[in-house]
């Protein structure tokens, strides 16, 4: 991230940064961004900003939480290593 994106990035208002801070922990990204923002958001709240984005982010992660079927993973494991063993099988007969 470049100085100019960085400064672009905090010029942003307190809802936004919650936001970026929100997509790292749904989806495990933007894990540099997301600690500027957090940093951003504390120094802000220590000159009297008043948003509340502990809440903000702490709801915003939870409405957005990305649930994984473990049994569906299961289930593909086994297709993917019958379908690998039928093909190597193949090469045996």
């Amino acid at each position: 991230m470049t100085p100019e994106d960085e400064a672009k990035l905090l010029s942003q208002d307190s809802k936004t940064l919650a936001v970026m801070v929100i997509a790292n922990r749904v989806l495990g990204g933007y894990k540099k961004e997301s600690r500027k923002c957090m940093i951003e958001l504390m120094r802000r709240r220590l000159s009297g900003d008043k948003f509340e984005f502990e809440k903000f982010i702490e709801d915003g992660a939870k409405e957005y939480k990305i649930n994984i079927n473990l049994n569906l993973l299961k289930d593909l494991k086994k297709q993917v290593t019958k379908s690998l063993a039928a093909d190597m099988l193949k090469g045996f007969k």
